[in-house]
């Protein structure tokens, strides 16, 4: 079995876009560009819910239901400088809910069989959490996205759609939800629709925080299928 390999980080790139230059580009050139400096081979963004995330609120690209815009929040810019580095980076983008320091992850493809990054981070050994969410109207006032799947896939993939139409940039990858349980129906539901739009290509990474979701994965064909990367 052939493996690849890369080291991965939790940080915060949310001060970077108001460096001045030409330190940011200095920055960004030992982040991403190839053979040199850390060379980032995965890039995992958040995908802003309007909500407190460590170092400011991030907004959502849908305050409400029927807005839509795809220029807020400086994610776009960052993956953007990466690909301009590195065209081959994979981007991956997320949902966050519950960030904890002390957390590790591992990237293992079922279709490859391959590991295709790991990486920790350790802040004084202490678990430090912070909520970040979903805007409220996918929950229908409620803070929980799984009580309607379709509605909280059709958000995530207006941002997909939406990084594409209006800044160039495939996503590779999707998370469902950081750190808080996953629900088989919505990651079902979640890639049924990413095909019927044409993201058949686009892994879902599935789930976060620990492995039990491979046993429901052993019993359940659909959501096996549905899952890419564990």
């Amino acid at each position: 079995m052939e493996t690849a390999k890369t080291n991965g980080v939790k940080a915060t790139s949310r001060l970077l876009v108001n460096y001045p230059e030409p330190y940011r580009s200095q920055i960004l050139d030992y982040l991403f560009k190839p053979n040199f400096g850390a060379s980032l081979q995965l890039l995992k963004v958040e995908i802003g819910g309007d909500a407190q995330s460590t170092d400011g609120t991030e907004p959502s690209h849908m305050h409400y239901e029927n807005d839509e815009n795809y220029f807020r929040g400086y994610e776009w810019w960052l993956m953007k400088e990466a690909k301009k580095r590195n065209p081959f980076i994979k981007l991956i983008g997320k949902d966050c809910r519950l960030l904890r320091y002390d957390a590790s992850f591992v990237f293992i493809s079922l279709t490859s069989n391959q590991l295709i990054g790991q990486g920790a981070y350790e802040r004084n050994g202490e678990p430090q959490s912070l909520p970040w969410a979903f805007p409220g109207w996918i929950g229908r006032g409620m803070d929980w996205p799984y009580d309607y799947p379709d509605v909280t896939a059709y958000y995530i993939i207006s941002w997909i759609i939406g990084a594409k139409k209006y800044h160039d940039l495939d996503i590779d990858y999707i998370g469902i939800w950081n750190e808080r349980p996953f629900n088989s129906k919505y990651i079902k539901v979640l890639r049924k629709t990413l095909d019927r739009v044409g993201l058949k290509t686009l892994g879902i990474i599935a789930a976060d925080g620990n492995w039990n979701i491979t046993n429901q994965m052993l019993f359940d064909p659909y959501l096996y299928d549905a899952v890419e990367i564990v």
